[in-house]
């Protein structure tokens, strides 16, 4: 599978992204997974893909698998 072209997250964005994902996102800069200066920054390139993957495997997130199948 390709992988997914960064993305760029403005302030807003990263507020409305934070509130939803807090905990794993938490979890994330905690481990040193995230940088934590990326919540300070105005605009950025943010892998989403590469998060939600590292958040699957620790287990906090649902699989796309599993996802697809609730949609199905």
């Amino acid at each position: 599978m390709k992988a997914s072209a960064p993305i760029w997250w403005t302030t807003h964005d990263v507020a409305v992204y934070l509130k939803t994902t807090e905990p794993v996102v938490r979890f994330l800069v905690n481990r040193g997974l995230l940088p934590v200066n990326v919540v300070h920054n105005r605009c950025f390139r943010f892998e989403v893909a590469a998060i939600q993957a590292v958040a699957e495997k620790l287990g906090l997130m649902p699989t796309a698998h599993a996802e697809n199948a609730v949609q199905a």
